[in-house]
């Protein structure tokens, strides 16, 4: 916040809030923090209304911004506000107040961390590599596609013709977004995967590095929602399991195995991140 007298040091009125903070503090905090702008600047003079706040991943930052600037609204009901602005059938208040949207980097550190219990070290940066491309997607219909190319590697037990022609969509997309000034980030730039799923990366993913914990977060399942977007990546999810049953037939079994295959990572993934996905990708941005 910038100084209330002229010339004044800016105020980082946020050092005061720690791990033990739960959302209701935060909310009080920001209510009190609110009156006493308007002592100063004037009860005329409305509190300023982000029209998006960014912030970490820590669930008790999210919940008390659409809580003190969305009137009280829940988690559900801002996953069911995103989806009818995706939709294209919001009500005019649902463009008007804010949406909250996670930091990038504190969100792939959230995704390594996860994929570091699944995935072995190699193929960690593979993890953060999938969920960058997920990041990046401008509309659902985008994400929709990288979900699906994204179940049919990970459930594929053999390198099947599915299996090769999702692993090659998703290089040429991250290829695509690498040449895209707005979609290039990090991970995409760090790591690059061949269509025989050799994984390449210049980027450092010891798992003893220095992570920071999100405030007030369970890291496993920040968010215990039911969401349209759960409901529409969980049916995706069945019907490139359904399609790849083929593959367990005896003619396959010449089949080289699929060096990606995790089916357990995917599940996280599913658990995880999908149902809250409009707060770390790009959709409402």
């Amino acid at each position: 916040m910038t100084s209330l007298t002229k010339g004044g040091s800016s105020l980082p009125v946020t050092v005061m809030v720690s791990a033990s903070h739960g959302t209701m503090d935060i909310v009080h905090w920001m209510n009190c923090f609110i009156e006493k702008y308007k002592q100063v600047y004037g009860f005329s003079n409305p509190f300023p209304k982000p029209p998006v706040i960014h912030c970490d991943r820590s669930p008790v930052f999210l919940l008390a911004g659409i809580q003190v600037f969305n009137g009280d609204e829940t988690m559900d009901r801002y996953m069911e506000r995103c989806w009818r602005i995706i939709q294209r059938a919001a009500t005019k208040r649902d463009l008007e107040i804010t949406v909250v949207h996670a930091c990038l980097g504190h969100f792939m550190k959230n995704v390594k961390r996860n994929a570091s219990k699944i995935l072995s070290k190699k193929q960690v940066s593979l993890g953060m590599w999938f969920m960058a491309l997920l990041v990046n997607c401008n509309t659902l219909d985008e994400m929709i596609i990288i979900w699906r190319n994204v179940c049919i590697v990970l459930l594929s037990t053999n390198q099947n013709d599915q299996f090769k022609i999702s692993l090659s969509t998703l290089s040429k997309m991250a290829d695509q977004m690498n040449g895209d000034p707005e979609k290039t980030n990090f991970v995409l730039q760090g790591v690059s995967v061949t269509t025989k799923g050799q994984i390449s990366n210049n980027m450092n993913v010891d798992n003893n590095d220095d992570i920071t914990h999100d405030v007030g977060t369970n890291e496993d399942d920040p968010f215990y929602i039911e969401s349209s977007f759960k409901s529409l990546f969980i049916t995706i999810y069945q019907q490139c399991k359904d399609l790849l049953k083929i593959y367990d037939a005896s003619e396959w079994k010449d089949l080289p195995a699929n060096p990606l295959f995790s089916a357990a990572y995917l599940s996280r993934i599913l658990k995880l991140y999908m149902p809250t996905a409009p707060i770390w990708s790009n959709l409402l941005l």
